[in-house]
């Protein structure tokens, strides 16, 4: 899973310089609309079945990982799992927006 919010204190919390209880953990360093943005990139090869979970940090910020894991891994179609993480990030009190994105990559979609 990769998730990073552009904020002060995430980078530091990267780096293993401050706790997550900061009062400026909410803070934005980087967004769309507002200058040139610092866009980062990384890759990594998709596996025929594998599922990626987009999502805002009204998600990320409640649900543990290993939650996630589980949820991610459930049977059922992708709605229904998709729901269950929205769920989960609201039954443990998000105060942020929850929005969750699942897509599965198919190999040999006639896509290069």
């Amino acid at each position: 899973m990769v998730g990073v919010e552009p904020t002060p204190v995430r980078r530091f919390e990267l780096h293993g310089r401050i706790v997550a209880a900061s009062r400026h953990r909410h803070v934005l360093t980087n967004a769309l609309g507002v200058k040139e943005p610092d866009v980062h990139v990384s890759e990594r090869e998709l596996l025929d079945g594998e599922i990626l979970l987009l999502c805002t940090d009204g998600v990320h910020n409640v649900v543990d990982t290993d939650t996630l894991a589980t949820l991610l891994s459930a049977d059922g179609d992708l709605q229904a799992i998709c729901d269950s993480v929205v769920a989960a990030a609201l039954e443990r009190g998000s105060r942020d927006n929850v929005t969750a994105l699942i897509v599965q990559y198919a190999e040999g979609n006639g896509h290069a």
